[in-house]
């Protein structure tokens, strides 16, 4: 108690003091806990369903293919769940937009729906909240029942659990709700509002055929099973399969740990920010010991006159560590206020790029995990000054002989501060590749132009159009009529959005090759089209021609395909008038070559593509491309009042300007560049506040060597450049060291780079001029302080 009350009058008479170092404490703590708690809530936390670990995602594996994550038909999941012994249970689930629209109140709105097997609840072992989860008789009889999320239910129906058990308009028809989901279910992902029985969607919208595959899988492990043990049986059972039904199967399964599914993508670049906020903190602590050690310099004869006097140094270390810990346990405790701040930011703009967002809080463990770092901080920032102020030379301190005390700290402050030069660099590296990545996929060509065009995606639903006929019908009414807006130049439609989403995956084997094997065919992307969609998009055509009107459903099915499906499937750049056969045998005629699309994504690698005419193939599901002369944000009213006058129960699932969705293609690596960024501007910061303090020390200790030079004839520009020299000195030795370390460790971000090499000449050159600029910086205004030292006053001295 005698400790504490010293300190707080100390800190009390030295204000300035004690905010530099609570404030950067803060700094560094509540930015760790704010990781600690994303990696806790992201990667660590257990799933919140029964008995997580023996949950697996299941896969399709078509080796030739290359594909290694493949979906299933309900044929599919129904044989696997019959033939295996390794699972105790298998559910199936979809993640395609397709949505039940909610009618009656307001406008019609798409509620993002997965449509599942009555096992996709019972695997989890989620219980509803309220009421109950869809039975298997349900499913069987094709019953219109839903089970609400619970964001949904609060959002739409503000949590009234009498809406169990009544009825909703869906899709223009009356729907059961039988249950709302606990607030913790948040499974494939938070986007998610309904769950529908899998067998209420159209055979018209999605054909139930075993080589129609697009549902995914989540299993339960019988107890014991690996999940090697598991796949091993599962590839057994899939080539089975695939013999049994003359190749229309996989060859191969894939088991995956469930966690890993949901959260393994984002692993790499959550460790990478964890060990950035990591040298953050070590960068905070070194300024702290810096601070310290300087304080404790200034301490000297206190300190003298209580060993003097028979304090032992146990008991003088003591009192300097209490000191520290006051200080470090503001600093925590304002550090994990920023922290709460910070996760509530983190779970709000990272909630779409990533997985678990809304689970990550300030928990037990996080708390936990505060407290160790806590105490960790005390002792990399208290023990070494402690130390080295605890053995004060009573004869050289009460003698005023202190000058090699005095050089021993300023060398130790130099090697403090030359070390956090070298983290910082570390750091502002990897957040300058990471960048660079984000810049190069920005540069990707798309294939199309993306200025000027609007996309609107929708669904022409059974209740507005059961026959295929009257949904074309109303399609292409809403095409007319968009088409005849002012400002619009060319309208077409197609499947999908033509960036970051793959198409149908159907075998193409050639006429001669039609007799191989389904496992062992090539694959392409196959994409329904109006006439005039290369145009609108703005994609270049190599040879024949686009999808046009006479492309009808009595006239031959034709495709336009792209440059690399004409190489894969055909050798030449111009197969123009050959023949393919798509899954399902259908021969289709080939009529054009175009330019490769980043369908799959702008970091993807561009596979066989084709073009068929939606008369001839036809998908109730598409998206509006409208090319206009005008902005396209000036077009979204009237392209939706437009659509609306052809059927005002349509609901538009979005309406964005294709700019927006390339955007949106590098915003899950523009989100973790921006952290690192991040980390890394306050890791700078630091190292120029540590550089600066040091370098002020020094100036302060060289004062009468300064005074004596300048009385010898130097001029301001002299001592400018001594104390600049100091300062590189220290800087230079930090980021040689900084440039070398990341020479070994910039491996680590291998995976999370595209277009930049880890080890790229340019970015090093960069990263060392930026924090040579910045050492500059930061020793300048010390710098320019030493040139007013005034001669006379230290001649007199």
């Amino acid at each position: 108690m005698l400790d504490l009350t010293h300190v707080y009058r100390m800190l009390r008479r030295r204000p300035g003091f004690t905010a530099a170092i609570v404030g950067t404490l803060a700094l560094g703590i509540g930015l760790t806990v704010t990781m600690v708690a994303v990696v806790r809530g992201v990667l660590l936390a257990p799933l919140p369903f029964a008995a997580p670990e023996s949950l697996v995602r299941l896969h399709q594996v078509y080796p030739e293919r290359g594909v290694d994550r493949g979906a299933f038909s309900a044929l599919d999941g129904e044989d696997w769940a019959a033939s295996s012994s390794t699972l105790e249970s298998l559910g199936l689930f979809s993640q395609l937009d397709l949505g039940l629209v909610v009618l009656g109140e307001g406008e019609p709105y798409e509620a993002r729906t997965s449509y599942v097997t009555a096992e996709f609840f019972t695997t989890l072992g989620v219980p509803a909240m309220l009421g109950r989860t869809i039975r298997a008789d349900e499913v069987r009889d094709e019953t219109r029942v839903v089970v609400l999320a619970h964001d949904f239910w609060q959002r739409r129906f503000g949590g009234d659990a009498t809406v169990v058990g009544t009825t909703i308009d869906l899709d223009a028809s009356p729907h059961l709700v039988v249950g709302v989901m606990p607030p913790t279910f948040r499974y494939p992902s938070s986007q998610f509002e309904l769950y529908a029985p899998v067998t209420l969607i159209p055979p018209a919208s999605i054909p139930r055929e075993r080589h129609v595959r697009w549902l995914q899988a989540v299993g339960r492990l019988a107890p014991g099973v690996t999940t090697d043990q598991a796949q091993r049986e599962l590839t057994t059972i899939a080539a089975a399969l695939d013999r049994e039904y003359a190749g229309t199967g996989a060859s191969a399964a894939a088991v995956v740990r469930l966690d890993e599914s949901v959260a393994g993508a984002v692993r790499p670049a959550l460790l990478v920010l964890l060990a950035g906020v990591a040298v953050v903190l070590m960068i905070a602590c070194v300024n702290v010991a810096n601070l310290l050690l300087a304080h404790g310099a200034n301490r000297r004869r206190e300190l003298a006159v209580r060993a003097a006097l028979g304090a032992g140094r146990r008991r003088l270390i003591g009192q300097l560590i209490a000191e520290c810990a006051v200080l470090v346990a503001l600093g925590s405790t304002l550090g994990v206020a920023l922290a709460s701040w910070g996760i509530d930011l983190v779970a709000t703009l990272a909630e779409q790029w990533l997985p678990r967002a809304a689970e990550v809080r300030v928990d037990g463990e996080v708390l936990a995990a505060t407290v160790g770092i806590t105490a960790l901080v005390t002792l990399l920032t208290g023990l070494i000054p402690a130390l080295r102020a605890s053995r004060p030379v009573l004869h050289d301190v009460l003698g005023d002989g202190s000058r090699g005390n005095v050089a021993s700290q300023s060398r130790l402050r130099r090697v403090l501060v030359a070390g956090e030069v070298a983290l910082a660099t570390l750091l502002v590296l990897g957040a300058v590749l990471l960048f660079r990545s984000v810049v190069a996929l920005l540069e990707v060509d798309t294939g199309f132009r993306t200025e000027g065009l609007l996309t609107a995606s929708l669904t022409v639903g059974e209740y507005q159009a059961e026959e295929q006929t009257s949904f074309l019908e109303i399609h292409d009414a809403m095409l007319e009529r968009i088409e005849a807006l002012p400002g619009v130049t060319s309208v077409a439609s197609i499947r999908q959005v033509p960036i970051g989403v793959s198409g149908v995956w159907v075998p193409f084997p050639t006429v001669a090759e039609a007799t191989t094997p389904s496992d062992e065919r090539p694959s392409l992307q196959l994409y329904q089209a109006s006439p005039g969609v290369l145009r609108t998009l703005g994609v270049t055509l190599h040879a024949g021609r686009d999808i046009e009107a006479r492309d009808d459903a009595d006239s031959e099915p034709v495709i336009v395909i792209n440059e690399t499906l004409a190489q894969t499937a055909f050798g030449v750049a111009n197969p123009t008038g050959e023949q393919l056969v798509l899954g399902g045998g259908l021969p289709v005629r080939v009529v054009g070559v175009a330019a490769d699309v980043a369908h799959a994504g702008l970091d993807q690698p561009v596979g066989p593509v084709a073009y068929i005419a939606l008369r001839q193939n036809s998908r109730r599901a598409f998206t509006f491309l409208i090319r206009g002369d005008v902005p396209p944000e000036t077009l979204v009213g009237p392209v939706r009042d437009a659509i609306r006058t052809v059927a005002p129960d349509q609901a538009i699932r979005r309406i964005a300007p294709m700019i927006d969705l390339v955007r949106e293609e590098v915003g899950q690596p523009r989100f973790f560049a921006s952290l690192l960024g991040l980390f890394a501007i306050a890791a700078v910061i630091l190292a120029a506040i540590g550089i600066y303090g040091v370098i002020t020390l020094l100036v302060g200790e060289r004062r009468r060597e300064i005074g004596v030079r300048i009385a010898l004839g130097a001029d301001h520009r002299d001592v400018i450049r001594l104390v600049l020299g100091q300062g590189l000195s220290i800087g230079g030795i930090g980021i040689a060291i900084g440039l070398l370390g990341s020479l070994a460790a910039v491996h680590l971000l291998e995976s999370l780079l595209f277009g930049v090499q880890p080890r790229d000449p340019l970015t090093f050159l960069v990263v060392a001029g930026m924090l040579t600029l910045v050492t500059l910086f930061a020793a300048w205004l010390p710098a320019h302080r030493a040139t007013r030292v005034d001669p006379a006053d230290t001649l007199r001295a």
